[in-house]
């Protein structure tokens, strides 16, 4: 997420940008159900790897994550 006025100046590789174009740019380039690498370009960015199954029309997503945060869901 991106919230300057809290202080997040700049969004950290959470994925969501890469789901949304994902399967735009893999039909572009006729990469559907292949493997692509993308690179968050700023200034905690990182690499991670998307594949789009068109099939299932989902995003799968795959790299090296840190926690942040923890917490728990009482109900």
């Amino acid at each position: 997420m991106f919230a300057p006025v809290a202080g997040v100046d700049e969004d950290q590789v959470c994925g969501t940008a890469h789901c949304l174009l994902t399967p735009y740019w893999t039909r572009k380039h006729g990469l559907v159900g292949a493997q692509v690498k993308a690179r968050q370009v700023s200034s905690r960015g990182g690499e991670l790897g998307v594949l789009w199954d068109a099939e299932k029309d989902i995003v799968k997503l795959s790299g090296e994550a840190i926690v942040i945060s923890e917490g728990n869901i009482y109900t």
